[in-house]
Parts: structure tokens; sequence; C-alpha cells
């Protein structure tokens, strides 16, 4: 297989994996409706539109590093909305996940 094929089928995955982070974040948005502020829904469309934009690039470094954004946006917003978060962070021993002893 040539190099240039291989970019190109790297380049198609790549297309790929950001459509499906962008249909997830969007329904996710839709499921999660009125829930989610305005501020939190401008910063992950935003983010989807910087995908979009990105995603005709031959580069699929490029894409794959918006597709890391955007997955790091509905992680913040997973865990704004349910809670998730603490103040160590995931798996850590804030607040959150300690017992209070009487």
């Amino acid at each position: 297989m040539t190099n240039s094929r291989k970019r190109g089928q790297e380049t198609i995955q790549a297309r790929n994996e950001a459509d499906q982070a962008i249909c997830q974040a969007e329904k996710s948005l839709r499921d999660l409706g009125e829930k989610v502020s305005a501020s939190d829904r401008g910063k992950l469309e935003a983010q989807m539109n910087t995908l979009k934009e990105t995603m005709p690039s031959e580069d699929a470094g490029r894409i794959r590093a918006q597709i890391a954004k955007l997955q790091q946006a509905m992680m913040v917003l997973g865990q704004a909305m349910y809670g998730g978060a603490t103040a160590t962070g995931p798996g850590g021993s804030g607040t959150a996940s300690r017992a209070v002893r009487t």
C-alpha cells in the first residue's frame, strides 16, 4: 500500500470519527435540552462547528485533534450536568465520594 493511499484511508477514517463525534454531541444536546446553559451550549456548538470546518482537511491528525477537543468539551458538560466532578477530579477523594461519619 502506498503512503498516499494509506494517508487517504486515515483521512477517511478520521472524517468518519469526526462525523460520529458531532452526531453524538448533537444528540446529547437534544437529550439534555434546557438543562444545558446557553453558555455551555454555545461552547459546544462552537467546538462542533470548528470540527465541521476541519473535516475537509486532508490532515487526519488535525481532524483527530479537533475530535479530542470536542470529546473533552462533552466530558466537561457531562460532569457539570450529572454532578460527576469533584474537587480532586474523577476517581479522586473529593467531597462527593466521602461518607459522612457521626
